[in-house]
C-alpha cells in the first residue's frame, strides 16, 4: 500500500488511539490528551482516565511488544484462562504463557492477592478479558484510521514485528504505530515510516516519585500534537 498526499495516514488523522502498553502510562496519557482536546473544564485526574468509555484490553496491564504482538496473532486464545494464571513472587497475576501481569484485576490485602479472593472474583474477571478481548478484536473490522501508541522503551525488533503482526490483522485497513523511547538527550521523531513512527522522550519526569508511572505530560502533549484525535 503507498500512501498519497490525501491519505490519512499522511495527514496523521486518526479515528482512534489505542494503547499497546507496556504499562499503564500510555493509556493514561491518551486519555489526558483526549480530555484536553475536549476543552473540559475539570483537571484531569486518573478518575477520569479510568472512567473513558470503550477501554481496551492493553489498557491498564503490563504488557511488552513480544507480548502484545503474541495476543493478536494468536487472537487472545485463552487470554485469562485459569489454569495459565500465576502469582509471581510480587503477589501480582501473570498470564504465563502471553505473559501479560494484570495488576488491578484482583483486590490485594497487605500486598496479597487471598486464595479465596481469587476463587470469588475470578469469574467476573474471566467474562470482563473475554469481553475485551472480542472488543478488541472487533476494532481490526472498522476501516477507520487507528493510530496505536506503545511506550516500548526501545526494543525497537520487537515493535517492528508487532506492526507486521497489525498488518496482518488489519488488512489493507489504515493504521501507524507510534513507539515511545527514552534517551537522555532526545531527538524526538527519529523515524517516520508508512506503518511506524518512533519518538524519543526524555528519561527524566517532571512529576513527584509516587505520579512518574504517568509519564512526563508536557512531553507526551508534545509528542502527540501532530495528530489530529478523536476526541472519544
Amino acid at each position: 500500500m503507498t500512501a498519497t498526499a490525501a491519505d490519512p495516514l499522511v495527514m496523521n488523522q486518526f479515528d482512534k488511539a489505542i494503547s499497546l502498553g507496556t504499562s499503564c502510562r500510555t493509556q493514561y496519557q491518551l486519555a489526558r490528551e483526549r480530555h484536553e482536546r475536549a476543552g473540559r473544564v475539570e483537571p484531569f485526574s486518573l478518575e477520569h482516565a479510568r472512567a473513558e468509555r470503550g477501554g481496551q484490553i492493553f489498557d491498564w496491564v503490563i504488557s511488552g511488544p513480544v507480548c502484545v504482538a503474541r495476543c493478536i496473532a494468536q487472537d487472545f486464545d485463552g487470554v485469562f484462562a485459569r489454569d495459565k494464571l500465576r502469582t509471581e513472587q510480587n503477589g501480582l497475576i501473570e498470564h504465563s504463557y502471553y505473559q501479560i501481569r494484570f495488576d488491578h484485576a484482583f483486590t490485594m490485602t497487605n500486598g496479597v492477592i487471598e486464595d479465596a479472593v481469587f476463587e470469588a472474583e475470578y469469574p467476573r474477571q474471566r467474562d470482563k478479558w473475554e469481553f475485551l478481548a472480542t472488543r478488541f478484536r472487533d476494532h481490526f473490522k472498522d476501516d477507520r484510521p487507528v493510530l496505536y501508541v506503545v511506550d516500548s522503551g526501545g526494543d525497537l525488533g520487537a515493535v517492528e514485528t508487532l506492526v507486521d503482526v497489525l498488518k496482518q490483522r488489519r488488512q489493507g485497513r489504515p493504521f501507524r504505530l507510534l513507539n515511545v523511547i527514552y534517551d537522555a538527550e532526545p531527538r524526538g521523531f527519529v523515524r517516520d515510516e508508512e506503518f511506524l513512527l518512533v519518538y524519543e522522550m526524555k528519561t527524566s519526569i517532571d512529576k513527584p516519585s509516587e505520579y512518574q508511572w504517568q509519564g512526563d505530560d508536557a512531553d507526551w502533549r508534545r509528542m502527540l500534537t501532530p495528530f489530529r484525535l478523536s476526541a472519544s
